[in-house]
């Protein structure tokens, strides 16, 4: 009996830790989906990614899309160009309140072209995995840190160190 528990526990243990790990790849696919649809300002598949609580919380869908859709004409013509928008490394990863989280590196270089200035930012995805859509959705890690969270989440908490967003201007 006792080596059929051992057996058992240990075809759990593998079971679960093959999920975690496609889950792992998942979050860096969908965060390298993301940055990638910024860049080519596909409104429908960021606010796809985004979590619902953040897309509510900014007047649904239909408000979060004209959002960004402004913010991308007003980048246009005021000659702001973002040249890179990129993830790095799976910071972490864990199931805590029921549900499976991740932290993801997001590097932005923006150039001002009219001002010769670039704008380097190193920040966080933070991501909730959506078991019933089976993708990752996210919030700009920095918002959980500057407070802002409580316009999103009521009760947002986690173990997760986030680190704050780290911005530098340097001449082009």
């Amino acid at each position: 009996m006792k080596k059929i528990l051992l057996l058992l526990t240990i075809c759990l243990s593998t079971i679960v830790y093959g999920q975690e790990e496609d889950l792992k790849a998942a979050a860096i696919r969908d965060a390298k989906h993301v940055t990638a649809s910024y860049l080519k300002e596909n409104v429908k598949e960021l606010i796809a990614y985004t979590h619902p609580d953040v897309i509510k919380a900014l007047g649904g869908k239909d408000a979060v899309a004209r959002m960004l859709k402004e913010t991308f004409e007003n980048a246009k013509a005021t000659n702001i160009v973002v040249v890179k928008n990129a993830t790095g490394d799976l910071l972490d990863f864990k199931k805590e309140n029921g549900e499976y989280r991740c932290l993801i590196e997001k590097t932005t270089i923006t150039e001002v072209p009219g001002r010769n200035k670039r704008i380097i930012q190193n920040t966080t995805m933070f991501g909730f995995y959506n078991s019933k859509l089976k993708h990752w959705q996210f919030i700009d890690g920095s918002k959980l840190v500057d407070g802002m969270h409580k316009n999103y989440f009521e009760d947002f908490k986690t173990t997760i160190d986030i680190p704050k967003m780290e911005m530098s201007v340097e001449d082009m």
